[in-house]
């Protein structure tokens, strides 16, 4: 689980691997120093037991909008949503709905999740799909494509 550190003053410093726990067992020898050369320094064997007790870690959130994520660094912040007005520029690539991935994960494999989707303060949303299968994350090799629209 972690490898234990004995510094210099003799301080023993454990710190788990995270989301990992259960029994480590930790042998040392204890060894005293003589300070006479003709008796030979003493030892004993003992182990030290550490417990690393199993936390209920809370669910993590995502949203992602075109491959991107749109969440704050404090899950609890809002997410503004912005659609752009439909103009003579845009009005064929112009859509009124706002489309993004929402989902959250659980390093603790065995909880299960529910997501609950209150009704909006303005608007109204709808659910298009609803998966429950593990999802794969896999590195960006493509950059995302923007277009500028400039008004004539």
């Amino acid at each position: 689980m972690s490898e234990p550190l004995l510094t210099e003053d003799g301080i023993l410093l454990y710190t788990p691997c995270k989301d990992c726990y259960g029994v480590e067992s930790i042998p040392i020898i204890l060894k005293e120093n003589q300070s006479d050369p003709d008796i030979p320094p003493a030892d004993t064997p003992v182990t030290v037991t550490i417990n690393v007790i199993d936390v209920n870690d809370p669910p993590v959130m995502f949203v992602t909008q075109h491959g991107q994520s749109v969440m704050h660094s404090d899950p609890t912040e809002s997410i503004p949503v912005y659609l752009e007005q439909m103009n003579t520029f845009n009005k064929e690539k112009w859509n009124k709905t706002y489309t993004a991935l929402i989902g959250a994960y659980d390093i603790d494999r065995s909880d299960s999740l529910h997501i609950e989707v209150n009704e909006p303060s303005h608007g109204n949303h709808t659910l298009t799909e609803k998966s429950t299968a593990p999802f794969d994350v896999q590195p960006c090799t493509e950059s995302l494509q923007v277009r500028i629209y400039k008004q004539r």
